[in-house]
C-alpha cells in the first residue's frame, strides 16, 4: 500500500497459504485480494481516500471498508458487477457516442456504480 507520490505505507510479504492475512472482521467469504486489502487497511485512519484496482475489488469489501469509514474509488471487472444491476449494454452506449455514461446507486445509497 502506498501514499499518492508512490511512498509506502505498509506491506506484507506474501510467503504462501501459510501468511497471515486475517484482520479484525470475519474474512472467510472475501477472496485473497480481498483479505489482504483488508488487513493492509487495518493501519489507516477512518476518512482516508483510497484508489484500489480490479484484482482487489468485491461488493463485500466495500462494505467492509465502508464500516472502517474509508472512502474507496474502485476499478471493477464486469463479473464482479452484481447480477440484479440494470445497467446499459454497451452497444446501447456506443449508439448514444462519445461520452455517454451510466449510473446506479444501491439502496442504502453509500455504492454507486458508473459505466
Amino acid at each position: 500500500m502506498c501514499s499518492s507520490d508512490g511512498l509506502p505505507l505498509d506491506f506484507i510479504f506474501y510467503e504462501g497459504k501459510g501468511t497471515d492475512v486475517t484482520s479484525l472482521e470475519d474474512t472467510r467469504f472475501l477472496d485473497l485480494g480481498g483479505k489482504v486489502f483488508l488487513k493492509l487497511s487495518d493501519s489507516l485512519f477512518p476518512g482516508s481516500l483510497i484508489y484500489v484496482d480490479r484484482y482487489f475489488t468485491s461488493e463485500l469489501l466495500l462494505d467492509f471498508l465502508l464500516n472502517r469509514e474509508l472512502h474507496v474509488t474502485v476499478t471493477l471487472l464486469k463479473n464482479k458487477v452484481p447480477k440484479l444491476t440494470q445497467l446499459k449494454s454497451d452497444s446501447e452506449m456506443r449508439r448514444e457516442g462519445r461520452g455517454s455514461i451510466d449510473q446506479v446507486v444501491r439502496v442504502d445509497q453509500n455504492i454507486f456504480l458508473v459505466k
